[in-house]
Formats: structure tokens, C-alpha cells, sequence
């Protein structure tokens, strides 16, 4: 995901109006950076690793889960339902735009 496309769309109403607003500043940069690291590593981070990778940072992450800005689900991989939707949708499109070129090849 990451190479094929480097940037997620971030919507600023959605940022504005959404519960992570009701976070401290500290969490809300915290999580941004959470965000870009998860989209780099095609949506696919596992919890210990990001605990490793913002290392003394744990409490925050740990409030972050808890208040459902993240998921983490039963394989202790974490959930950003955003850029989850993101990647979904840039799937569908690839998918997509190969079967056209496919048929267009034919």
C-alpha cells in the first residue's frame, strides 16, 4: 500500500469532529504518527510491535485502545477503521482497473 500509494486521505471535519479530539494533544500527535506508521505497513501492525515502536509511549497507547480510537482484535493485531475502509476501497479500485486492462488487452 504504501508504495503503490505513500499518502491516506485525511479529512479535516472528520479529524475536528471525531473522539480523538477529546484526547490530549500529546495522544492526538501520538496517534497520527500510529496512523502513518499502520498505513506504511499496509494496515497490518501487530500491538506488541507498535508498543516497541513508540516505546514509552504505553500508557497513551493504552488510553488510545481503551477509549476505541484503535481496535485491537483477537490476534493482537490493531485496527484503524479509516484507513482500513482506505485500503479497501484503493483494493477494489486496483482490482478493478486490472480487469479493465485485462479486457482492453484482449
Amino acid at each position: 500500500m504504501a508504495k503503490d500509494l505513500p499518502y491516506f486521505k485525511f479529512f479535516c471535519s472528520e479529524w475536528n469532529d471525531g473522539d480523538i479530539t477529546l484526547e490530549s494533544y500529546e495522544a492526538q500527535g501520538l496517534f497520527i504518527n500510529i496512523c502513518s506508521y499502520y498505513w506504511s505497513n499496509e494496515c497490518e501492525v501487530n500491538y506488541k510491535k507498535l508498543l516497541k515502536k513508540f516505546r514509552g509511549n504505553d500508557e497513551i497507547i493504552n488510553q488510545l485502545k481503551e477509549e476505541n480510537i484503535f481496535k485491537v482484535d483477537n490476534l493482537d493485531n490493531i485496527s484503524i477503521s479509516f484507513l482500513d475502509e482506505q485500503q479497501k476501497e484503493r483494493g477494489n479500485k486496483s482490482k478493478g482497473g486490472k480487469a479493465s486492462a485485462d479486457s482492453r488487452r484482449k
